[in-house]
């Protein structure tokens, strides 16, 4: 057991004092921060969010795949790509390379294995080589952006709705919630550890509230 001399403990005081209340006015601070946060489930009810997108290209194709009237091709390394990139009507010569890893499919991505991004008026696929996924983003006329994947894999080709988990990137607010789907553009580099050297997306994200002309 340690003791302190009378002198010591009445010199501590005052620190000790100071913590307390320092530690009040943070308990009070991140009180108030999370009674504000919006709940992003209740935000996005408001629209219907929840519900399956019905309006849009990719559930357009989802319907004809299952009917039968469209029957993807598997084609070497690329797999489906080249015919899911056709049957949504998205010419391959679109095609970015992007460098960032804001994906989730971030571990494929480095210097050699850029993503590989198509795109027409209101859909965006995301590929990356060596990946059984690719990402969908997609405008639905009620819903707005909406999201998904499909599995790129031999004789099993699926789509599968992702808008839950891709929201929590994708609000115009951030991870906070209680903005709008949206899509994004962002750029950082990344060393070989995936560790983040320098964020270069900067601000202005287009949102609803962007005027016309800034857009």
């Amino acid at each position: 057991m340690m003791f302190r001399n009378p002198d010591q403990t009445m010199l501590l005081l005052p620190f000790r004092r100071l913590a307390r209340r320092l530690s009040l006015l943070l308990l009070l601070a991140v009180g108030t921060t999370v009674l504000a946060q919006p709940d992003i489930r209740s935000e996005y009810d408001l629209i219907g969010y929840g519900e399956p997108p019905a309006d849009n290209r990719v559930a357009r194709l989802i319907e004809r795949l299952e009917s039968g009237e469209v029957q993807l091709e598997y084609r070497g390394h690329r797999g489906y790509l080249e015919s899911f990139l056709q049957a949504l009507d998205i010419d391959p010569h679109s095609q970015l390379l992007v460098f960032s890893k804001t994906s989730l499919q971030y571990a494929l991505i480095d210097f050699a294995k850029p993503r590989a991004v198509y795109f027409n008026d209101d859909t965006y696929i995301g590929w990356v080589q060596h990946s059984t996924i690719v990402e969908i983003t997609t405008t639905d006329t009620k819903l707005g952006t909406v999201f998904y994947t499909f599995d790129n894999i031999r004789d099993k080709p699926r789509v599968n709705l992702e808008s839950q988990r891709c929201i929590v990137c994708h609000d115009s607010t951030g991870a906070t919630g209680g903005g709008i789907p949206t899509v994004m553009a962002r750029s950082s580099i990344y060393n070989l550890k995936d560790f983040s050297l320098l964020n270069l997306t900067g601000d202005g994200n287009v949102t609803d509230k962007t005027p016309m002309q800034d857009r």
